[in-house]
């Protein structure tokens, strides 16, 4: 059996009536389909604690591992979690321990009694999601305020007039602010009666200031989870300040409005806000859709606020206000220390509660991000110790993200552990292929026997061979060419046109060769001298060259003076350019039909075909190469399936296009090498 790729797995919610499947619930029998599916390749379940130590200590495990978790605690994960337990199969539930409360929880989440019933199984373990932050907030990214994750990035406060908040004891993005929130349509089209929404809002402001746009704190639209792209216009005081789109977004499996979360309007004008005075901000939809956009409605004691809507049968409005913030397009943000302290507060309250409400007094070591998301440092390559220093402070020793990276021996941060969010609206064969591509069982071993290996590998090279290595048995890893069969060769690598404009003998001082790089435009007759002048320096030569060359060039180009380059040669190393895969199959058996007939045995020894470990990723004929790790992950993000044809790998999704260079095709390239006794393959 082959040894595979430990996986973790994220649900949030589970149904058993299939017609209620959503981005976010999973069919209970897709979700059992998928566990059996993990198991029957020889996978053992694991508390989440045990897959930690794993990828923090990089251990050697005989038996493939596999985590699960329910994120956030939903109720609707209890026929899971029973056939779990019935299956004595562990598992993990991250929990936003506020939403438990002291004693009824939050509609649609677990209590503290069935937590402590589950944790009383034996089979379950607590991560935490937080005690409240699963919830977004303003950011700073560059130049631009963005609404994301509240642990993405510190908060930006905006100037102007917040009409929600009364003082600043809690942040204006602070969960505790709409906990008992109604709902105020505003935006698009009320699907009762398929009118188009009409709304207002009447206040007296308190102070003098210039607006140049709104932030609509939205609520959960209607239905959920559904929007279109709306033309709107806005006026104040009957003088419009913007008309134009008011468009929902692409997300995971979805194309929908906003949900709580922060929306802008940026005003077509400034608009000048006299204190003392009344004002009446308009809104109107002008084209028909599927959805009404609301934002959140509280009552903070504030009763000069009116609120109005052409929506039917909504919420009471009266004495609320609408939680939007009027901007003058200034402010500021939160310091890093001010970002720690606020989840040093949060980390310290979930503290409190699960010592007070659990029974089953577990440590809880582990940290799930709310959707995901965590402060990175200022490269974006890893997270910040800003954070980790606060969850370790706090006693969370590691940290789950939901995003599908595959991990190899040199492992990120502990506290950005990758899994994979199951999406419960794909479908199960997708949800199948996107697994195993994930750890390895839809690729091949690749056939390391009988065949010269070569590659200085950089980290797209090393990240194919890493991928690939988890399907075989007894391998550490292709070896590098140069350290096994050149171990007492100093080579020094160097382009062609380096070499033209320098003295050779100053190039080659110190080394016992030169690999010289060709691209296309070289030119073979210079090559043919500069391969007699490394003979005459009693030096090795080793060249890489497009196969291109040879087909504008090899009209005026004898094979005699191919022999002199292939004689002078150490290796002579043909670039394959497979980046096509129907292009590729070709050239290479054009190639070999052709060293077939001109070289003889121990020629074609020296000669090597290189394969592209890059992915090429054709977006909207913007073509770009992904490592085989990347295009893994960017299938799962599009939720496509990884397709084969008679050469390798592929998948499509609307504009997008990825034909990737799997070990599949390494493998059909191998057997060609050696059934035609060519001298290997080389891995750019």
């Amino acid at each position: 059996m082959k040894k595979l790729y430990n996986i973790a797995l994220c649900y949030q919610g589970i149904t058993e009536d299939k017609s209620k499947v959503s981005n976010y619930i999973t069919y209970i029998e897709d979700f059992k389909a998928q566990i059996k599916y993990i198991i029957n390749l020889g996978y053992r379940l694991v508390f989440p604690k045990e897959f930690y130590n794993w990828y923090k200590n990089n251990n050697f495990l005989k038996q493939d591992i596999c985590m699960i978790r329910f994120e956030g605690g939903l109720k609707s994960i209890m026929p899971a979690i029973v056939w779990l337990i019935e299956n004595k199969l562990f598992f993990g539930i991250s929990i936003i321990a506020s939403r438990e409360k002291s004693g009824v929880p939050e509609e649609g989440y677990l209590s503290w009694d069935e937590l402590n019933g589950i944790l009383g199984s034996g089979f379950c373990e607590i991560i935490s999601h937080s005690y409240n932050l699963k919830n977004f907030d303003l950011a700073k990214q560059g130049n631009n305020i963005i609404s994301v994750p509240v642990l993405e990035l510190p908060a930006y406060f905006d100037n102007g007039l917040n009409l929600y908040l009364k003082g600043d004891s809690v942040p204006y993005f602070d969960r505790t602010i709409v906990e008992s929130a109604k709902a105020f349509p505003i935006i698009g089209t009320d699907i009762n009666t398929n009118n188009l929404i009409k709304s207002s809002i009447q206040f007296i402001t308190p102070k003098s200031f210039d607006g140049v746009l709104l932030r609509l704190w939205a609520c959960l639209a209607y239905p959920v989870s559904t929007g279109y792209n709306a033309q709107i216009r806005v006026s104040i005081n009957q003088e419009e300040v913007y008309s134009g789109d008011f468009n929902a977004i692409s997300y995971p499996g979805n194309i929908q409005w906003p949900e709580m979360e922060f929306v802008t309007i940026n005003f077509n004008k400034e608009f000048y806000f006299e204190q003392g005075k009344k004002y009446n901000i308009e809104f109107e939809t002008l084209n028909i859709g599927n959805s009404s956009f609301r934002v959140y409605a509280i009552n903070n004691g504030d009763n000069n606020i009116i609120l109005k809507t052409s929506f039917l049968n909504g919420d009471n409005l009266d004495g609320l206000v609408p939680c939007i913030i009027i901007g003058d397009g200034s402010g500021s943000s939160w310091t890093l220390e001010q970002y720690s302290n606020y989840v040093n507060r949060d980390c310290e309250q979930f503290r409190g509660a699960t010592n007070k409400y659990l029974k089953y007094k577990k440590d809880i070591t582990q940290y799930a991000y709310p959707y995901g998301a965590y402060l990175a440092n200022k490269d974006g390559n890893s997270i910040s110790s800003v954070l980790t220093d606060v969850l370790s402070k706090n006693g969370f020793l590691g940290g789950f993200t939901v995003y599908p990276s595959r991990i190899y021996d040199n492992r990120e941060s502990e506290y950005i552990i990758p899994s994979i969010a199951v999406y419960g609206n794909r479908s199960n064969d997708i949800i199948l292929n996107n697994i195993s591509a994930y750890i390895g069982q839809l690729f091949e071993e690749i056939d390391l026997k009988n065949i010269i290996w070569q590659g200085i590998l950089g980290y797209d090279e090393e990240d194919f061979v890493e991928s690939n290595k988890l399907n075989i048995i007894g391998v550490t890893k292709i070896e590098n060419y140069k350290k096994k069969y050149k171990s007492q060769l100093l080579f020094k690598d160097i382009d062609l046109e380096e070499v033209r404009n320098q003295d050779l003998s100053v190039i080659v001082n110190g080394y016992d060769g030169i690999n010289i790089n060709c691209n296309t435009n070289a030119d073979l007759n210079y090559i043919v001298d500069l391969s007699n002048m490394f003979k005459r320096y009693r030096k090795k030569l080793e060249l890489t060259i497009n196969i291109k060359i040879f087909d504008t060039q090899m009209t005026n180009f004898s094979f005699i003076n191919f022999f002199n380059i292939l004689n002078n040669c150490f290796l002579f190393n043909f670039k394959v350019i497979n980046n096509n895969k129907n292009n590729f199959s070709n050239s290479v058996d054009s190639l070999i039909k052709i060293v077939n007939n001109i070289c003889t045995t121990k020629e074609k020894q020296k000669i090597m075909i290189s394969y592209n470990t890059d992915s090429i990723f054709n977006q909207s004929n913007n073509i770009s190469e992904l490592s085989l790790n990347e295009a893994i992950i960017k299938a799962i993000q599009l939720g496509v399936k990884i397709q084969s044809d008679n050469i390798d790998y592929f998948y499509t999704a609307n504009n997008i296009s990825c034909f990737m260079n799997t070990s599949n095709g390494l493998n059909k390239l191998s057997n060609k090498i050696k059934q035609n006794g060519l001298g290997g393959i080389s891995l750019y």
